[in-house]
Formats: C-alpha cells, structure tokens, sequence
C-alpha cells in the first residue's frame, strides 16, 4: 500500500509541470562543476556550479545504484569517469557515451564524442587546466557538459534527451527477468536493486533502501535480491523519486520527529493541504517567523522572505499568512468550520522512516482523509493545552518537543527510537497516549525536578485522554481548577504552596524543599509531608504574609483525610499537574501586584 501511493502520488506530479518532479529516466543531483568544452572537444575550462559548499541541484539522466564494479552515468558523474581518474572508469564512460551518442545530429553530441576520442588520462597530471582547477576537482562530485557557444547544458538538448530516453527504456541488464509488477499488476522488466531513497536522517548519505534483500535467509524460491518482492522497473523509479521529491532540502513535505523523518502528502498533487499539515506538526518554523501584510510592499517582502527563509521552502507570503492563520486557530482551539478551498475528502498520507545502516526502516503509517486526519492533530492540540508558564512561550507545542523532554540531557540523539511511532500514532488516530511516554516523563521529573510547560501539558494530555476514552468521571483544565479534589492534584497544590511559603522567607536560597523532597513528596507524600507542614510553621511565622499563606494552606488541608503511603502514576501525574497549575497561579497574582 505504502509504495502504490508513492507510485499514485509521482503520477500526479508527473503530469503538472510546475512540480518540477523528475521524468522517468532523470533524476536529481548535486552538480559540483561542469566541464566546458569547445565545439571540438577540447576542455577550455572547469567551472564550480552552486552557492559556495553548496553544490547545484539539477535534473540529470538517472543516476543508478552502483553495487559492484564500474557502473558509468551518462553525461554526469564523477572525474574517475568523466576525466579519467581511473582508467577503467573512464573506459566504460567512453564507451557509454559512444553507444548513445554515435548517431545524434547534435553539435553538443559531437563535441562530447570528440573530447573522448581526443582526451588521455595521462592528461591529468599535464594539463594546464586540471592543474588550475585542481581545488574544485578535489571537492569531489559529480560535473555535467557545458558546450561553448551554445547555451545550457549538454544533457539538456532534446535530441541528447531523446537518444538517452530511448536508451534508458530498452536498456536490459544481463539476465534481467520479468514479471508480474506487484504496484501496476503489469508484466514488465523487474529490478533486482532499487535506487536508493535519499534524505533520511541518519541513514548513509548515499541512500538506503525500503525494499531490499540481501541474506539467504529472506530468499523465496531461490530469487535474489528484490526479485522477492517484484516491482518493475517504471514502478520501482516511480515510488523513489517521488519520495525522494518529498526528502529533499527544504522540502515542506517532510519534518524530524525524534530519530523518524516523517513524509506528508495528499492523494492529489497541489491540493495545498501539505503546507498545513507541516505548520500543524512543526509549529516553531510558522509561529517565529513575523507576520507579513500581503497588501503593503508585496514584491519587497517576497523578496524578503526568499532571502531569509532557511528552514523551509514555501511558495509565496499568502502561504506563510495561511499557515500561520490555520495553526493559530487549532493551537488556540477555535473551531475550523471549512478549509477555504481545501478539499477534506482528499485522501492524505504520514509515512515515518527511520534509518537502520543500509536500510530505513519504517516507523509508521497512516491514511485518511485530510479532514480527519486535521481533526486528530486538533484533538492533540486540545488534550495538550495547558496555560503557559511564561507569555514569550508558543501556543503549540511541537510533537517533537515532548520528545525532547524524554532525552537524557535533553539532547534529540539521545531520544528512545521507539517513542516517537507511538506518539505519532496516538496523535494520527485519536488513540491512548503511550503509558511508557508518561511514565519517563514521570521520571525524568522525579531526576531532575524540572515541571515545565511540556511535560505538564502532555501529563494534562495522557490524564484527560485516558479518561475520555475510558468513559470515566473527572477532568484535567488547562489552568488552577480549585473544584478539583484528587488527592494528587491536592497534594501538589499543597507541596507548591509550602515551597512558596519557605521562599516568602528565604527567597534566594539554593536549593528549596522542591529540589530535596519532590521526588519523594510524588510518590510517597505520607513519609514527608508531616515533616514539610512542621518546616513551614516556621517560615509562616517569619513571613510578612504568613497568615495568608497559612490560610492557603489550610483551605487545600480541609480536602485531605490523610496523607497516602503512595501514589498511583496516575496520581503522581496528577500531583506534578496540581503543583504546577498552584505555582503558575502563585507567581500570575505575583507579577499582577508588582
């Protein structure tokens, strides 16, 4: 299913020409250099191509899979092939480019032949050009044709397109078979390799692949390779390239959730409905960039936003203002009544890849239609609201900042692999949150002591969801709820309380009750708590306003018949929810006053 949307998806693309999505028999790769040639073969020069370290991004005929051997590309590759850095190499790319090119009446085509025919791989150590361009060579890459006087570049001419095309669809490898194709259903070549799939994080930089066979063990009636699982050979570069399109730099089609790169797209190819599933998932690039009035210096401020858009690649500034606008809505909980020209039946799909050496594995899946799928986000967003600590503090917060909070550190390397699946299948279906996800944020409070803004609002969402769905009684709000009377959330009221009462006495001390009996006040509160009310008659005494926190603490005593030998994690999240909502309002009423 995962491959024939993939297939699906490059066939939409594939017929509007504004995508930019390669043609079969194409693909797209960083071009370091081009070498320049005269109209008779002779090198002229060696030009760097792209901004700096940067190489240019090109659509170049296809670049296979090389497993063994020498392996040429036509008309970009390397300087072992193309400059004769190893002789062999630049045998076969002769020979390649003589078998494709020996009957194309094309002045580019000629040009080429001749500088094969004429060029010796002893030149390299003798030329005069290969000698003053020795920096950009040594920069590897791969370097296409440029012809002088005739504009663009070699592989560029329709008539060279044309003889590789043709070449590219009768080309059969020795003893390729065919088949059935598993996608399409027709008979067709099968590809034992797959190219690989580029711009999975972590995974090797020359790619990996998704369906790949490699051991006896995964063999089936003696086939090798992926003739196990038969794809053909316009499927198979089908389904590659279009995710590859997905993977690219900057693409707004693909966001980092924990070790996962996470794929989006619709059944339809411009439906738009990627741009807002992106600010959806990944808040931060859409809530810091400032918001832009389209009416006022329009094409100052698209220019603006070109320059300084790094993060992400988006169309125009009424994107941006439409991202922005729809994330706002969700993050705040306002109801999305309709998509304004967006379809909610289109079909959408969320893919999570993650690497695993020479193959990526995947994470996830998930199909459904855009409406639904947006509804699910906001549910998400809904269960995860909760008032903030500070006021610079976003509306969202992003799946993969409740991620972080997991880390040791709070390093991203350092997140479990398995969380961020669950958590996205929470999110994508509706469904329980992961209790192994609670629980470590459960402890990871109880190390370090930190109850911020993150980790309350996904104790807050684990809480309410598990009671919605369990049809239970109760609710968590988003800030104090005074009519809650848990035991939990009443002893985190009360132990946020005592520890405000000690800093009304000593408020710059190093370390207050929080930093040496929090862990123990959450889980066992019998075994500290005496001892805590008995510290804070002293600090009520010395305090200016000690009656009236005295008066605090004894309204939330009056809810508790005793103290408990020990907590539920339900509780404890409860607790750290209630200490966090009674501080946040202690220090709200603080800033008030002052």
């Amino acid at each position: 299913m995962i491959l024939r949307a993939l297939y699906d998806y490059y066939q939409t693309m594939v017929e509007d020409p504004e995508s930019g999505i390669s043609s079969p028999g194409y693909s797209k790769e960083k071009i370091s250099f081009a070498l320049v040639l005269d109209k008779k073969g002779n090198l002229k020069d060696i030009i760097e191509l792209g901004d700096g370290n940067k190489p240019k991004l090109m659509d170049v005929p296809v670049h296979t899979k090389r497993t063994s051997g020498v392996s040429p590309y036509f008309l970009c590759d390397n300087v072992k092939y193309l400059l004769g850095y190893e002789k062999q190499n630049f045998e076969e790319c002769v020979s390649l480019h003589k078998k494709i090119l020996s009957d194309v009446d094309d002045e580019s085509a000629k040009s080429i032949l001749k500088f094969f025919e004429k060029w010796s791989c002893k030149e390299i150590k003798n030329n005069k050009i290969i000698k003053e361009k020795k920096d950009i060579l040594e920069k590897g890459g791969f370097g296409v044709f440029i012809i002088e006087g005739i504009n663009g570049y070699a592989h560029e001419k329709i008539k060279i397109k044309k003889a590789w095309e043709k070449y590219y669809s009768s080309f059969q490898k020795e003893n390729e078979i065919t088949g059935q194709c598993l996608i399409t259903g027709e008979e067709t070549k099968i590809l034992d390799v797959h190219d690989p799939i580029k711009g999975v994080r972590g995974a090797q930089s020359s790619g990996a692949a998704i369906v790949s066979f490699n051991q006896d063990a995964f063999k089936s009636y003696n086939k090798e390779q992926s003739i196990n699982a038969p794809i053909g050979k316009n499927a198979a570069f089908a389904y590659v390239t279009a995710l590859n399109y997905m993977l690219a730099p900057k693409s707004i089609q693909n966001i980092l959730i924990g070790d996962t790169t996470t794929v989006f797209w619709a059944e339809k190819y411009g439906t738009g409905t990627e741009e807002l599933i992106y600010a959806l998932l990944q808040p931060s690039d859409i809530e810091e960039k400032k918001e832009i009035d389209v009416k006022k210096d329009k094409k100052k401020k698209q220019e603006k936003i070109k320059k300084e858009d790094n993060k992400i690649k988006l169309n125009d500034i009424h994107t941006i203002n439409k991202m922005r606008d729809f994330l706002n809505r969700i993050s705040q909980g306002k109801e999305i009544k309709n998509f304004k020209g967006i379809d909610e039946n289109v079909k959408f799909y969320i893919l999570g890849l993650s690497p695993n050496k020479s193959r990526i594995s995947i994470r996830f899946f998930y199909a459904d239609t855009f409406g639904k799928i947006v509804e699910k986000i906001k549910q998400h967003y809904d269960d995860m609201r909760i008032e903030k600590q500070y006021e610079n503090e976003r509306d969202a917060i992003a799946v993969w900042e409740i991620l972080k909070e997991l880390a040791a550190q709070g390093k991203s390397e350092n997140i479990p692999p398995a969380y961020s699946g669950g958590l996205m299948q929470a999110i994508l279906t509706g469904g329980l949150y992961p209790a192994a996800i609670y629980q470590a944020i459960i402890n990871r409070i109880g190390i370090d002591k930190k109850i911020n803004r993150v980790r309350a609002a996904f104790i807050k969402a684990y809480i309410v969801r598990k009671i919605r769905i369990n049809k239970r009684k109760g609710g968590v709000t988003m800030s104090l709820n005074t009519e809650e009377k848990s035991v939990g959330y009443q002893l985190g009221r009360l132990f946020a309380l005592l520890e405000k009462a000690q800093l009304d006495v000593s408020p710059n001390i190093n370390a207050t009750i929080k930093d040496r009996y929090f862990g123990t006040a959450s889980s066992s509160p019998k075994a500290i708590f005496p001892i805590l009310l008995r510290l804070a008659q002293h600090h009520i005494s010395a305090a200016e306003y000690g009656k009236f926190r005295d008066k605090q603490i004894e309204e939330i005593m009056n809810n508790i018949k005793e103290f408990p030998a020990h907590l539920t994690l339900d509780e404890q999240g409860m607790f750290m929810l209630g200490y966090y909502h009674q501080r946040n309002d202690l220090y709200k009423k603080k800033e008030k006053e002052e």
